[in-house]
């Protein structure tokens, strides 16, 4: 099967949805589309459009010949063939939002705000359609033909989960540290050195990007489940019980303190990508250490560095572990109007030294920029990344995984609120 084949297949598959999506009227009687001889003749359009700007914006192409000394009745000396492949992510849908990424993607490319090798880290598109009634892209691959996987599966892999040491996991952290700080901190060299990050003419909403976060996905996970609805929880780890205020009587208190809560801000923004967890950094085993790529940023663009940084360090904490363990990591039960929570997380004994090197680093770049607060922000970034997180977590029908990042948001955000002295 040729690359437009499959692509082509690929749109008709998604033309033929049109009618289930309530767009009956963009597609005629007989398979055919409004201004277009046919559903075939469409995707054969599209998928060729596709391949032709692939291409001619660097798609690569391996090959390898074979051949042979020519049989007896040829003028040549040698017949062979070649065979090529290429390797390529696509995506297509009949929603022009599929596009938003590929978009996002090549504006992040254009950013002369960010070192070039910087940006060189996330994947190439190499074509958009968005002419519609199809949209898709085609976005470099980093595959695992290539020596690529995901830093999650590398800490936590399904098998042997005990054979990652610490020493390996130190080795990791610091190369996602070196590889995000890059973009962080950058300075141009040239007739006359400019820096381009951070940036210290605007400055991140701490409330916006983290209270607000919490309200908004927590509100969602209490319309699923009425276990995470506002009320008084009880964490049981290890023995150890300790109880926790509704979180909505939390959020409160930091509504009534705004004005503190947005003064913790840094005095700067610098890029973020949104979501540097485990799963969205990929990396490579090299001679001189780790090869990292970036994958699936976020429409943030600017902001706090640390909300990179605690969305890194809660997956290794607590999201990491807590999938390993499955659906044995937390039960809930009710004892009156107070949810109990039993969990089960026991991390890997390096958890620790991955945390602290990551705070090291942060406390390091802190300083060096004058961030005053980046303290008591890392525990609210702990919050906010932990508490956005159940409401997904249920919509994939995994309530144990849910609880457990419940469990551990609440612990950070209740210790912010303690650290930052708003409670009465």
């Amino acid at each position: 099967m040729t690359v437009i084949e499959m692509l082509r297949g690929a749109v008709e598959a998604k033309l033929s949805e049109l009618p289930a999506q309530g767009r009956s009227r963009d597609i005629a009687r007989g398979g055919k589309v409004a201004g277009h001889a046919s559903i075939s003749e469409l995707g054969r359009r599209i998928a060729d459009d596709l391949v032709r700007e692939a291409f001619t914006n660097g798609l690569d192409v391996q090959w390898e010949i074979e051949g042979e000394k020519a049989s007896r009745g040829s003028s040549a000396m040698e017949v062979g063939q070649v065979i090529a492949s290429v390797s390529f992510f696509y995506k297509i849908d009949i929603s022009e939002k599929i596009l938003d990424e590929a978009k996002l993607l090549r504006r992040l490319a254009q950013r002369d705000d960010l070192p070039l090798e910087f940006r060189n880290l996330f994947p190439r598109v190499f074509a958009l359609s968005d002419a519609g009634p199809v949209f898709g892209y085609l976005m470099e691959q980093f595959p695992a033909a290539d020596g690529f996987s995901s830093v999650a599966d590398l800490l936590f892999p399904s098998k042997d989960p005990s054979s990652i040491t610490e020493h390996t996991a130190l080795r990791v952290a610091n190369s996602v540290c070196d590889t995000l700080f890059t973009g962080y901190d950058y300075r141009e060299h040239g007739n006359k050195e400019r820096r381009k990050q951070p940036n210290f003419r605007l400055r991140p909403s701490v409330y916006v990007d983290y209270v607000e976060r919490i309200r908004d996905r927590m509100a969602d996970a209490a319309l699923s489940d009425a276990a995470f609805k506002s009320t008084e929880v009880e964490v049981i780890r290890e023995g150890q019980a300790r109880r926790f205020r509704p979180w909505a009587e939390y959020l409160e208190a930091l509504r009534a303190h705004r004005q503190y809560v947005d003064a913790l801000a840094p005095p700067f923004v610098t890029f973020v990508h949104g979501d540097p967890n485990p799963e969205n950094v990929l990396v490579r085993a090299g001679i001189r250490g780790f090869d990292m790529r970036l994958i699936d940023p976020k429409e943030w663009g600017d902001g706090d560095y640390l909300f990179d940084l605690t969305k890194f360090v809660h997956y290794v904490c607590v999201t990491g572990p807590a999938q390993s363990i499955g659906e044995t990591i937390a039960t809930a039960n009710y004892r009156g109007d107070i949810v109990s929570i039993e969990l089960a997380l026991a991390p890997p004994s390096w958890v620790g030294a991955v945390d602290a090197v990551v705070r090291d680093r942060a406390a390091t770049f802190a300083r060096q920029h004058g961030d005053q607060h980046w303290e008591l922000r890392w525990i609210l970034g702990m919050a906010s990344n932990l508490l956005g997180l159940p409401a997904n977590r249920l919509a994939k029908g995994q309530r144990a995984l849910a609880l457990a990042t419940y469990a551990s948001g609440l612990s950070y955000l209740h210790d912010f609120c303690a650290a930052a002295g708003v409670l009465d």
